[in-house]
């Protein structure tokens, strides 16, 4: 069915349009100020609301195959539609592991049921074994736009060897950056919050060694490299360095990093427990300048789902991750509200960012353009509202913003024309 937004602010900032005026969508255009419409056309009004591009995440894991309890693609779909996502870049840390052209053919044959834009960031190794590395121009073929061992990182020879292969098939190497020599598998960052309950942190350069290392080495090989869920101000200045002269380094932050920080988390529960840990006051005041000035290219929500027993346990037992692909526009317009990111700015790090890290500008991220996919989220952003459990729509609640009060509601979104969520 055709939609007709009556009256609602259009925002896309790939092609620099900012304006208010009617909107019509279906299936096979997206026109601002149609002459004429069709008699069966769905009217809904816009005054209030804005009208974007379907949001793109980075950075999510949907469980499928392997941990299907804590959710699956199916009700990942409907969480991110919720969020007003259309596209995601699902990680490869399923089991098995998403490793072969034919896992990544899976992937994309689920998604195919809704419509749903899933992209695969393929395991960079062997079954995230950081031993033998898979072949990168197969993963491509098959489909799978990264590499990556997330969660996993890869030594320095084996990592020589992926951004060698990277470059040779223009495949997008992404890291997630942590030396587990130094960060020890710690719950939380090495500071006030570790402190307070006498127990071990991660220091923030676990991290920033990786970034210096990974930086190094992409620019004299020449591939393109992603910083998954960039936490620290040590990294920051790192991926700031190497942006001045070359278009190679690319990074994301997540939303938990850019609304909290370690003096958040107030009790031994595991509820704020992610890797990278929350960091410190410093280095979030570091990302939101980063997001501002553009170092960061896009926000992802790294969402990961787990059971409500797994959070349960003792903070040093309980996974590691957090829910996030629903509330990434909303803690995006919490920063709008709090005069800490322009409207404008927030949109982009959701659509055109993450388009063109990935290479997919044209397609996904924007309205208008004779390759784009009709993808629309439509969202109120002075909307308040206290997130709790009821609020989510994935398989699991383990968010680190139940309870705070935060701005912002995706009103509708459309996927390839179509309406699939209305609030």
């Amino acid at each position: 069915m055709a939609t007709l937004i009556k009256n609602a602010r259009i925002i896309d900032p790939k092609t620099r349009l900012d304006m208010c005026e009617d909107i019509y969508i279906d299936a096979h255009s997206i026109e601002v100020a149609p002459s004429r419409v069709k008699n069966s056309t769905l009217i809904m009004p816009g005054r209030g609301l804005i009208v974007a591009p379907g949001f793109i995440d980075l950075h999510v894991h949907f469980r499928e195959p392997g941990f299907t309890y804590k959710e699956d693609i199916s009700s990942g779909i409907k969480a991110a539609w919720a969020g007003g996502v259309t596209s995601a870049l699902v990680m490869p840390n399923t089991n098995p592991a998403l490793d072969e052209p034919k896992r990544i053919f899976y992937q994309h044959k689920r998604a195919e049921k809704y419509g749903f834009d899933l992209m695969v960031a393929a395991a960079a190794t062997k079954a995230l074994k950081g031993e033998e590395l898979n072949d990168v121009g197969a993963l491509k073929k098959a489909g799978a736009k990264a590499c990556t061992d997330d969660g996993h990182v890869i030594d320095y020879s084996h990592m020589e060897k992926l951004l060698k292969a990277c470059r040779r098939h223009n495949m997008l190497c992404m890291q997630h950056a942590e030396d587990k020599r130094q960060s020890l598998n710690a719950p939380l960052n090495e500071g006030k919050a570790s402190k307070r309950f006498f127990i071990s942190g991660q220091p923030s350069c676990a991290e920033s060694a990786v970034v210096a290392r990974d930086i190094e080495l992409a620019l004299r090989i020449g591939a393109r490299y992603h910083v998954l869920h960039l936490s620290s101000a040590e990294s920051l200045a790192l991926v700031r360095k190497a942006k001045m002269n070359n278009g190679l380094i690319s990074a994301e932050v997540s939303p938990h990093h850019l609304l909290l920080c370690e003096e958040d988390i107030r009790g031994k529960d595991a509820s704020k427990k992610m890797n990278p840990p929350l960091r410190s006051k410093q280095d979030q005041e570091a990302l939101l300048l980063g997001i501002m000035d553009g170092t960061i290219d896009a926000v992802a929500s790294d969402h990961a789902p787990h059971s409500r027993r797994e959070k349960a346990q003792a903070l040093a037992d309980a996974p590691f991750g957090v829910v996030g692909i629903e509330t990434s526009i909303l803690a995006l317009l919490t920063l709008v509200k709090k005069k800490s990111l322009p409207l404008r700015r927030a949109v982009a790090l959701l659509c055109e960012g993450p388009a063109r890290i990935i290479g997919e500008e044209g397609r996904i991220g924007t309205l208008f353009g004779p390759n784009a996919k009709k993808n629309v989220c439509v969202f109120d952003p002075d909307f308040k509202q206290v997130i709790s459990e009821k609020n989510l729509h994935g398989r699991s609640k383990n968010s680190a913003f139940i309870g705070m009060e935060m701005f912002g509601r995706v009103m509708a979104t459309f996927q390839n024309g179509q309406l699939v969520y209305r609030a």
